[in-house]
């Protein structure tokens, strides 16, 4: 059995006060893409796709899911707004206990979560690697 003195016991560690200012960033969440040409492109389902699976009536448009990127075709830069329909069946939704939601196909983004497109990322790799 070990015996601690009565010092280290009543004792409290040494604190060190650390005060220091920080400018805060005025980021914005995100960029300021007002300037350049939008193009949007709107991917829905076709009339037959449109059918409930549950219970054969038809889906209304539910919501939209929107990515944008920034296209690079090299002389002109433009911000393309990809919109995609998401439909459900009003039927299921009133007298049904699952409601069968579709959503119209969209090519996948090159990199999720960025501005980059297919045509950005060549530009800047053919910048970087070919005219360097």
């Amino acid at each position: 059995m070990r015996l601690k003195c009565w010092q280290c016991l009543t004792q409290s560690p040494e604190k060190e006060q650390i005060t220091y200012e920080r400018r805060k960033s005025s980021g914005k969440g995100e960029a300021d893409l007002s300037k350049l040409p939008l193009e949007t492109v709107t991917y829905t389902l076709a009339e037959g796709e449109q059918i409930c699976a549950c219970c054969g009536g038809s889906l209304h448009e539910m919501t939209t899911q929107t990515r944008r990127e920034i296209a690079v075709v090299p002389p002109q830069v433009k911000v393309v707004q990809h919109v995609r329909q998401v439909y459900a069946c009003r039927h299921c939704e009133r007298h049904e206990l699952h409601t069968p939601i579709v959503t119209a196909p969209m090519p996948w983004p090159v990199y999720p979560g960025s501005l980059a497109s297919p045509s950005a990322m060549a530009h800047v790799m053919c910048q970087k690697y070919v005219s360097s």
